[in-house]
């Protein structure tokens, strides 16, 4: 095992390697997008360097071993995309038994492109200990700009797989991340109940009873909550299902928003109203991808160490290569692994959500598991994702959900179009790891943020419109504008923009420096604020030269404490302090200030000066 354990990291050392080859970036066809600078100061923004730790191996005890893997893609996402340190999905796959010699976890973030990996985890052992060790060892492989800026403190959320064990390991580990039980989990443990052979509920009841079911867990009030699951308990066509209700319900404060305090710390990342709608859908769009359901799949280390090191890159480049270059219908059937054309019969059976699908002969099916379900009608349900076929039922991709997806053309499981130039320079970026990053890719108000805007499928005729946003999203989702829907053409599908007056005209920054976030705020009258955690504030007026004598002292401190550490280190912080000079003589624009301010972070950051202690 140590002896694969070396291959695979030599193997992808060598990949980051000829990635930051000049040669590289000028053969590649997106070469166009690619950031190539042959100054010096280059080499202080590339994302990820050859010398980083991508394979974390350990034996533990009575001949079990726990291994970590972080590819080099993965680290790009961690560093590059805004919603690793709001909300992260880790998943795991069944119990080691006789079969699985192996248990597998999988750390995955949302966008508008799909679910991006931030990493692999997996241990042959079902102890406690063992998994924690797991989980310590992918912490070994992260620095401070992982999780975007947060670091070691972990994601402000995790929603993780209903497994006690699981959620201690990383609580244990992260243990500034807030811990939410996974709603899409939840929903569907009761899917599978409901299309269980042994079930008593009637195949017309089905679909009615899920309705009902996920309705309740998606309440966003503790009222709504109570009286929704008071309706499903009442339901006579629930009543095989009641003990499974309870059990859910007893354990709402595990998996819903609306039942945590009020200084809950991950409220800064979802909304009151619609949080478990928002943060269900994020889950299952992180999920829905089928290099990550066959990842699941692996039952020994040594085959999921070697197709994730040497294979899962290369897909991921693909699919976002499809996305910059604007194939938009070839990146979505990636994900599914099947041609962007599926010759089926789909039938309504509850609006919005439910269609019987029915695969014809001519239909050339790619996925083998699904053969057994074939010439059979299957029912899926789309505004989670769930397919009563033998593969779809656990939640993940099948053809069957693939086909309603292109007959509703539902935008809930497409891949959107980037808004800009700078989006496609780096999702190339992301997707190749070729050239170098920008400043400006390391803070949020990025290339690749934006406010959402996706057209979702509608919920229950039960739920007010006003209640029928996917308000997490609104933080946490990237990827894409609303021209979507000019691309995909019409469909029975429900636009869910944000109000008018959810829309403010500032704009705001996070830059994250050694894992503390500043926020910078330029509003309309030209006004730089910047707040720290620790309730630093600094204010710049464009209209007066003068600043309050609290907020100029401590500046001059600040300022001098910078200048005494790089007097004390001139060696290690010349690059981050030249860069830094150079940015600020060249800015004409006030606005313009935060280009320099990432460009400095990111420098001192990349040069090794964060090590340092100040003086």
């Amino acid at each position: 095992m140590s002896e694969c354990v070396d291959e695979c990291a030599r193997r992808m050392c060598e990949t980051v390697q000829w990635q930051t080859d000049t040669q590289s970036v000028s053969d590649h066809p997106l070469q166009s997008l690619l950031q190539l600078s042959n100054d010096d100061q280059s080499c202080t923004l590339l994302s990820v360097t050859p010398d980083e730790l991508f394979i974390s191996y350990e034996a533990v005890d009575d001949g079990d071993c726990a291994i970590a893997v972080c590819t080099p893609l993965m680290k790009r996402v961690h560093r590059l995309v805004p919603q690793a340190a709001d909300v992260v999905v880790v998943d795991m796959q069944q119990p080691a038994d006789k079969r699985r010699r192996c248990r597998v976890i999988v750390l995955a973030t949302s966008s508008s492109a799909g679910g991006l990996p931030l990493g692999v985890i997996a241990t042959t052992s079902t102890s406690d200990a063992s998994l924690r060790r797991a989980v310590e060892l992918y912490a070994s492989l992260l620095d401070s700009r992982c999780f975007y800026g947060r670091g070691l403190q972990g994601p402000t959320l995790l929603l993780v797989d209903d497994c006690a064990m699981l959620r201690e390991a990383f609580c244990s580990v992260f243990t500034s991340s807030a811990c939410l039980l996974c709603t899409f989990r939840l929903l569907v443990s009761f899917w599978r109940e409901l299309w269980d052979r042994r079930s008593a509920v009637s195949t017309e009841q089905r679909a009615h009873c899920f309705a009902l079911f996920r309705a309740a867990v998606l309440a966003d009030t503790v009222d709504q909550l109570h009286a929704r699951f008071t309706d499903v308990q009442g339901d006579c066509a629930m009543a095989s299902c009641a003990s499974h209700v309870m059990r859910v319900y007893e354990r709402r404060a595990e998996w819903s928003v609306c039942c945590q305090k009020t200084d809950w710390s991950a409220l800064t990342c979802v909304r009151t109203v619609g949080a478990n709608r928002g943060l269900c859908g994020y889950a299952s769009r992180a999920l829905k991808d089928s290099v990550l359901d066959y990842i699941r799949s692996m039952k020994t280390l040594e085959t999921l160490l070697t197709f994730v090191s040497g294979r899962c890159d290369g897909y991921y480049e693909r699919r976002l290569t499809d996305t910059v270059t604007g194939q938009l219908d070839d990146a979505s059937a990636l994900r599914f692994m099947h041609d962007c054309e599926v010759n089926a019969s789909v039938v309504s059976t509850m609006s919005p959500s439910h269609f019987d699908v029915t695969l014809h002969p001519s239909t050339g099916v790619s996925n083998a598991s699904v053969a057994g379900d074939g010439g059979l009608s299957c029912h899926v349900e789309l505004s989670v994702g769930l397919c009563s076929c033998s593969v779809g039922s656990s939640g993940a991709t099948c053809v069957h959900q693939w086909a309603a997806i292109l007959h509703t053309r539902s935008r809930l499981w497409f891949i959107s179009p980037l808004s800009s130039t700078a989006a496609q320079r780096l999702l190339a970026h992301i997707a190749t790891g070729l050239g170098s990053a920008e400043a400006s890719w390391f803070a949020s108000l990025h290339p690749l943020q934006r406010c959402s805007d996706d057209m979702m499928l509608p919920d229950d005729n039960t739920v007010d419109s006003a209640d029928r946003l996917i308000v997490a999203e609104e933080t946490v989702d990237t990827l894409g504008t609303a021209a979507h829907a000019g691309i995909h053409g019409s469909s029975d599908i429900t636009v869910n923009s944000l109000p008018a007056t959810d829309i403010t005209d500032n704009r705001h920054i996070i830059i994250n420096w050694n894992g503390l976030a500043y926020e910078v705020s330029l509003q309309e009258q030209e006004t730089l604020v910047m707040e720290a955690n620790d309730a630093l504030a600094l204010g710049m007026s464009s209209t007066s030269a003068a600043v309050a004598a609290p907020s100029r002292d401590r500046l001059h401190q600040a300022l001098s404490k910078i200048e005494n550490a790089y007097l004390s280190h001139a060696d290690v912080m010349e690059t981050a302090v030249s860069a830094f000079c150079q940015t600020v003589e060249s800015i004409e624009v006030l606005e313009h200030m935060n280009s320099a301010l990432l460009c400095f972070g990111n420098s001192f950051l990349t040069s090794g000066s964060a090590a340092l202690s100040w003086s």
